[in-house]
C-alpha cells in the first residue's frame, strides 16, 4: 500500500510548479534520512516531466515505489537504486510499479536497479515470484532503456495486466532496449499480454530461483491476453536455469487474437533449452478450441545447450505455428585444458598434518594430484574396492584396457618418482600410500584401476586431476574446488548420470559465492559454459538427486587450472 505522509503532501502542493520541468531526487532528500523512499516518491509525485536520479557515489536505498503517467525517470551513469534490506515483505512488492500509466520512460545507461533475491528466498519472507524490478500493468507508450536490473525477487521487467483495467488491457507500444537483466529470480523479462512490443539489444542472463527461470518468457494468464506484433532483435540469453526463450501459451484458445511474435538476430547459449514452446493444452478450460498465429525465429544462433536446443510440444497441428528460419546450432569445441606448470601460490592450513577429505570415490580411470612445498615424504590414507570386470563390446573385452596392478607417481616432467602397488583385483583394502617426493611441485598418480578408490585423508594438498580427462564417481557427495586464472576465455562444466536410471545434483558457485547454475537432478550429460569467467576459486557442489537413483555419475571441468581440490584450504595455483 502506498504510504502518504506530510512530506509527500508538501511535495504534492508544489506539483503545479514542478510540472513541465526536471527535478532531482536529491532536491527532496533529507540529510539525516536513513533511506531515500520519501525523496524518490516525492520527486515522482511532484508532477515534473523528468525525475533525475544522480550518481551520488553510494546507493539510493528505497522501499516499493509507485510511478505515474507522463514521467521520464532518468538514472545517471553509475547511479544505483537498491532495495532496502528487510523490506519488500509483501509477495507483490516491486521496486517500481506502474499501474495503468501512459507515456513512461525509464532510462539509465550505466545505472543499476538492484534487489536482494537471496533474502527473499528465506524466512521471514513468504514465497513469491512477483517481487519485480520494473512492473508495468496495462501501460501504454513505455520505454525502458540502458538500465541493469539485478537480483530481483521476480522478473527484471514484467509486462502484465492491471486489476483496474478491462480484462483485455494489455501493455501497448512498449520498447525495451539496451537493458541487462542479470541473476533475477524468475525471468529476465516476463510478457503476460502485449501488443506492439520491441525488445532490442538486451542481455538476459543467469536467471535462477523460481521456475520457469528463463531469459524471456511469453506466457499468458488468460485466453483474452494477447501477443500481437511482438518483436525481439539482437538479444542475448545465456546461462539461464530454464530456457533462453520460452513461449508457453497453454492458456490461449480459439477466442485469443492470432499470435504474431518475431525473433531475429538473437543468440542464446548454455540454457537448459534454448527454445521452449507449447501452444495449447487440454488442462485449462476444456473443451478447447485451438489458438492460431505464428512464432518466427529467424537468423538466430544457438550455442552449447545444456539439454535440448528446442523443446516444442503441439497439441495439434492446427494451433500456433513455430517457424525456424536461417538459424545456426553450434556446439563450440571445448577450450584448452589448463595445468599449472609452475606453482606460484601454495596454501595449506595444516602443513604436514593428516587431514580428512570429502569421500569422493573415483571408479574406472582414476587420477589424483598433490603438491608439496619442499622435498619430503607424502602420505595418503585410501580405501580401495575390488576390481570390476573389464568393460566389454559385443561380449569381448575392449581392446587396450588392462586393469592396473600399480600406479606411477609422476613429476611435472612425467618422470616416475615412485610406484604404488594395488591389492589383487579380488581384494579390497584400506591402507596408507607413502612415497618420497624429491622436490617441491605438483605430482600426479592415476591409471585404469577399474575399481573404487577414495582418498580418506592426506598430509598435503590433494586434488582430483582433470588435466587430461574428467572422471566417474560412485555414490559421492561433496564439494570440489577449481581455480580459474585471470584471462581464461571460457569455463566448461559437464556432469551427468551414467544412464536414465542414474542421476546426480549439481550447483556451480562462482568466487563471489553466487550460484551460477543449479540442477537438482541430472541424468544425461549437461553442460554449463561461462565466457570470460571470473578469476578465483569456483566451487562445485555434487549431491544426491532430488529424485532418482544415486549410484554413478561423470564430472569434468575444462578451462580452469586442471585440478579439483578436495579442501579449499589446501590448494595451489
Amino acid at each position: 500500500m502506498k504510504t502518504v505522509n506530510a512530506f509527500f503532501t508538501a511535495a504534492a502542493l508544489c506539483a503545479a510548479v514542478a510540472h513541465g520541468r526536471t527535478v532531482r531526487v536529491d532536491e527532496f532528500a533529507k540529510a539525516d534520512a536513513a533511506e531515500d523512499t520519501a525523496a524518490f516518491q516525492s520527486a515522482i509525485d511532484s508532477g515534473a516531466e523528468e525525475v533525475l536520479v544522480p550518481n551520488r557515489g553510494r546507493p539510493w536505498i528505497v522501499q516499493p515505489l509507485f510511478g505515474r503517467s507522463n514521467l521520464k525517470l532518468a538514472l545517471e551513469k553509475g547511479a544505483v537504486v537498491e532495495a532496502k534490506k528487510g523490506a519488500f515483505r509483501g509477495v507483490g512488492a516491486c521496486m517500481f510499479k506502474f499501474d495503468c500509466c501512459t507515456n513512461v520512460t525509464v532510462s539509465g545507461y550505466g545505472a543499476t536497479i538492484r534487489m536482494h533475491k537471496w533474502d527473499y528466498l528465506a524466512e521471514p519472507y513468504k514465497h513469491s515470484e512477483w517481487r519485480h524490478g520494473l512492473s508495468f500493468l496495462s501501460c501504454v507508450n513505455v520505454t525502458v532503456e540502458g538500465v541493469s536490473l539485478v537480483e530481483t525477487g521476480g522478473d527484471g521487467v514484467y509486462l502484465g495486466v492491471s486489476a483496474r483495467a478491462a480484462a483485455e488491457g494489455a501493455c501497448l507500444h512498449v520498447t525495451i532496449r539496451d537493458v541487462t537483466c542479470e541473476r533475477n529470480n524468475r525471468q529476465g523479462i516476463s510478457v503476460i499480454s502485449a501488443e506492439d512490443l520491441l525488445v532490442e539489444n538486451c542481455d538476459l542472463n543467469n536467471t535462477y530461483g523460481t521456475s520457469p527461470e528463463a531469459g524471456i518468457d511469453f506466457e499468458p494468464n488468460h485466453p483474452f491476453n494477447r501477443f500481437v506484433n511482438c518483436r525481439m532483435k539482437n538479444c542475448r540469453m545465456r546461462n539461464n536455469m530454464g530456457s533462453g526463450m520460452e513461449f508457453w501459451m497453454t492458456r490461449f484458445n480459439g477466442d485469443t487474437r492470432p499470435v504474431s511474435i518475431l525473433v531475429e538476430d538473437c543468440e542464446t547459449e548454455c540454457n537448459n533449452e534454448e527454445i521452449r514452446f507449447r501452444d495449447s493444452s487440454r488442462t485449462f478450460d476444456a473443451p478447447r478450441t485451438m489458438p492460431s498465429g505464428k512464432v518466427t525465429i529467424r537468423n538466430c544462433t544457438f550455442r552449447n545447450t545444456r539439454n535440448e536446443y528446442i523443446y516444442a510440444a503441439h497439441e495439434t497441428d492446427r494451433a500456433i505455428a513455430l517457424e525456424i528460419d536461417g538459424c545456426k546450432f553450434v556446439d563450440d569445441p571445448n577450450p584448452p585444458r589448463l595445468a599449472a606448470a609452475k606453482v606460484t601460490a601454495y596454501s595449506d592450513d595444516a602443513p604436514g598434518e593428516m587431514k580428512d577429505t570429502p569421500r569422493m570415490t573415483q571408479t574406472g580411470w582414476i587420477g589424483y594430484a598433490l603438491c608439496v612445498d619442499r622435498p619430503r615424504t607424502a602420505t595418503l590414507r585410501v580405501k580401495i574396492g575390488k576390481a570390476s570386470a573389464i568393460p566389454t563390446r559385443k561380449g569381448k573385452p575392449k581392446k587396450g584396457l588392462e586393469i592396473a596392478k600399480s600406479l606411477d607417481v609422476l613429476d611435472s616432467a612425467l618422470k616416475t618418482v615412485a610406484r604404488i602397488d594395488l591389492p589383487p583385483p579380488d581384494k579390497a583394502a584400506e591402507t596408507e600410500w607413502k612415497f618420497a617426493l624429491p622436490a617441491s611441485g605438483v605430482y600426479t598418480l592415476g591409471g585404469f584401476a577399474n575399481r573404487c578408490v577414495t582418498v580418506l585423508a592426506a598430509d598435503a594438498p590433494v586434488a582430483i586431476d582433470v588435466t587430461g580427462r574428467g572422471h566417474t564417481f560412485s555414490k559421492s557427495e561433496g564439494d570440489l574446488y577449481a581455480f580459474v586464472p585471470a584471462g581464461a576465455e571460457r569455463l566448461v562444466v559437464t556432469a551427468g548420470g551414467r544412464s536414465r536410471q542414474e542421476r546426480m545434483s549439481l550447483a556451480v558457485v562462482d568466487p563471489s559465492g553466487m550460484v551460477r547454475g543449479k540442477r537438482t537432478w541430472i541424468e544425461s550429460a549437461e553442460r554449463y559454459s561461462f565466457r570470460k569467467p571470473e578469476e578465483g576459486m569456483w566451487k562445485f557442489e555434487l549431491r544426491k538427486p532430488h529424485v532418482g537413483n544415486f549410484t554413478g555419475y561423470t564430472f569434468d571441468v575444462i578451462g580452469a587450472a586442471g585440478y579439483l581440490f578436495l579442501d579449499p584450504n589446501r590448494t595451489w595455483r
